[in-house]
């Protein structure tokens, strides 16, 4: 019996997605240690133990293998399971130390980043406070709509239920609370 040829990402991938068992366990033994130090670089300053980083590397497979009918082949198959990794570390660190997650008004969900240097982590702060400060400084219509989206997180049907209003009328006043922290933010 001869040694079967090693695979490639790809190929491991389409064997996956065909029902091969063995392609799934020659990924989980090929990326279980690269995830691990890499969230282990993710989360040196956070205080992550050891069990934390195990969690987070056995999660990032798990994903990945649920939705592995959705990577594109034409990128690289590290990169993708790694960039998942990274947003599991980043809500996991999140979750852990009750940060609100930031919603940033002029870029999608998907654009948003967590920015790793030191100083990068000032400048986002510096940000945050000034828009907490710019949604304080917004009427009080405006005010709690733009608190229950940007920084509780709600969605729009949501913050409809909760304030007991119409979703058309939510979503008009969080365009003008939008525009509004917009413009106080560029002046101040």
């Amino acid at each position: 019996m001869g040694k079967r040829k090693k695979r490639n990402d790809r190929e491991l991938v389409t064997d996956i997605l065909s029902g091969d068992e063995n392609a799934l366990g020659e990924i989980i033994a090929k990326y279980k240690p690269l995830l691990y130090v890499f969230i282990k670089g993710q989360a040196t300053s956070r205080k992550l133990s050891t069990d934390e980083m195990e969690d987070i590397v056995l999660e990032t497979i798990a994903k990945a293998f649920l939705s592995l009918s959705t990577y594109d082949h034409r990128h690289a198959f590290s990169t993708w399971i790694h960039t998942i990794a990274k947003n599991l570390t980043i809500d996991y660190i999140r979750k852990k130390n009750n940060i609100p997650r930031q919603v940033d008004i002029n870029t999608t969900e998907e654009d948003s980043t967590i920015l790793d240097s030191a100083e990068d982590n000032i400048i986002k702060s510096e940000k945050r406070q000034q828009f907490s400060e710019a949604i304080g400084k917004l009427g009080e219509k405006y005010q709690a709509v733009a608190r229950l989206r940007f920084v509780e997180e709600y969605a729009g049907e949501e913050i409809a239920k909760k304030l007991s209003l119409p979703l058309n009328t939510v979503k008009t006043r969080l365009k003008r609370a939008k525009e509004q922290i917009t413009k106080i933010m560029q002046e101040s």
